[in-house]
């Protein structure tokens, strides 16, 4: 419609814009079929969620200093993370959130992997999805991850967790693959 009146072929380069450029870079020509494109979608809700979580808490804890009043979230933290049997919680819940950025920008490669339907996606969503709760104990502990995580976060988490497992068994069932990532035909 736009693209006839325009006269833009959407095949020469040159015709795109520099935004659409890198989304073309990222995603690719091709659109995957409606069951990724779905799964896409809803993850990347899922994904968004935690990840900007993640940075506001890192850079709320990074600038707490900055902050009017920080003395007595200073006094709350310590008196938390005392009862949590956390010897220093801001300083480990900074760097947990910081790894946990890692982990979510990770996350976030893998869908876009799942976009293009390269196999390897299996990788990085599955290996995030895994590393999520032994991150949150080795960090802080078992004790933070049972009380301290709230119930939507732990539900988020089991969705994704189970979502992507069936997106993974249905695209294995259509088209299964070997270790390499190839069809098997």
């Amino acid at each position: 419609m736009i693209k006839e009146k325009l006269k833009i072929d959407l095949n020469n380069p040159d015709a795109l814009s520099l935004v659409q450029r890198l989304f073309r870079l990222v995603f690719g020509k091709e659109r995957p079929d409606l069951l990724t494109r779905s799964f896409f979608f809803s993850h990347l809700i899922g994904w968004s969620i935690f990840f900007f979580w993640y940075v506001t808490a890192y850079l709320s804890l990074h600038f707490l200093n900055n902050i009017r009043g920080a003395s007595r979230l200073k006094l709350i933290m310590a008196k938390r993370g005392r009862e949590l049997g956390i010897h220093d919680f801001k300083t480990s819940y900074e760097t947990f959130a910081f790894v946990m950025i890692v982990l979510w920008a990770l996350y976030l490669i893998g869908l876009v992997l799942m976009w293009r339907n390269k196999p390897r996606y299996t990788y990085f969503v599955f290996g995030v999805l895994l590393a999520y709760p032994i991150v949150t104990v080795i960090f802080l502990n078992f004790r933070y991850l049972s009380q301290d995580v709230s119930l939507f976060d732990k539900l988020l988490y089991v969705i994704l967790l189970i979502s992507m497992t069936v997106y993974y068994l249905i695209k294995r069932r259509e088209n299964p693959i070997n270790i390499e990532g190839d069809s098997i035909e």
